[in-house]
């Protein structure tokens, strides 16, 4: 007989040492359809002196979630790390490249909405103030794609 499950198991931040640095790691319940479910290790993050430098994934998670995580004692969650250099995550371009992408964004709202019309009936609404009406454009079509990502990630 398998022995039972503790109802804490996903909630208890475990070290977990690889090539001499620590991490901190939960094990997350993975059910297939058909097939033997299995623990899955997430990251949460690096520990150094007692302090878990928070992961993406960690980031990511729902504060309700991030209250039940049980640490072990005498170790504190830090602020997640900024800037830092290396490979270049989502949303780590530099001022220049976030620059062309919001560019080629304002771009490709002139292009859609000067065909469906709308942007001739937003130009109307605002006084022809062209600068306000791009701005509303672009903000809208980068709240659309965080919107995406997030239900992606879901």
């Amino acid at each position: 007989m398998a022995r039972p499950l503790n109802p804490d198991t996903p909630y208890r931040i475990t070290p977990h040492v690889t090539r001499g640095r620590t991490y901190a790691t939960i094990r997350v319940r993975v059910e297939r359809e058909g097939k033997l479910q299995y623990y899955k290790r997430m990251y949460i993050g690096k520990v150094e002196d007692g302090v878990i430098t928070p992961s993406e994934y960690y980031m990511s998670m729902p504060k309700g979630e991030r209250e039940k995580l049980i640490l072990p004692q005498g170790w504190t969650i830090g602020a997640p790390e900024k800037g830092k250099g290396g490979k270049k995550g989502k949303g780590q371009g530099s001022e220049k490249e976030k620059g062309m992408y919001r560019k080629g964004v304002q771009y490709l709202s002139k292009s859609i909405t000067d065909m469906t019309g709308l942007r001739k009936v937003l130009l109307e609404a605002f006084d022809n103030d062209e600068q306000t009406v791009d701005k509303i454009l672009v903000d809208a079509i980068l709240k659309e794609k965080e919107i995406a990502n997030s239900k992606s990630k879901t």
